[in-house]
């Protein structure tokens, strides 16, 4: 198993912080479905989660 650096688990951090900062940023200029911008801020809350995991490990 491939070994997870200090630099990847803040790479997913930083990532999934911008993904759910768009999700906020873009509806107010363009129209996305609830469905989209449930599934932009589940997949950064991912990111989240798993860069946390990565660094306990």
């Amino acid at each position: 198993m491939e070994k997870i650096t200090n630099k990847k688990t803040l790479f997913l951090l930083s990532i999934g912080i911008f993904i759910i900062a768009a999700s906020v940023i873009l509806p107010n200029f363009f129209k996305i479905s609830d469905f989209s911008r449930g599934l932009l801020v589940g997949t950064g809350i991912g990111f989240i989660i798993k860069s946390d995991l990565f660094s306990i490990f």
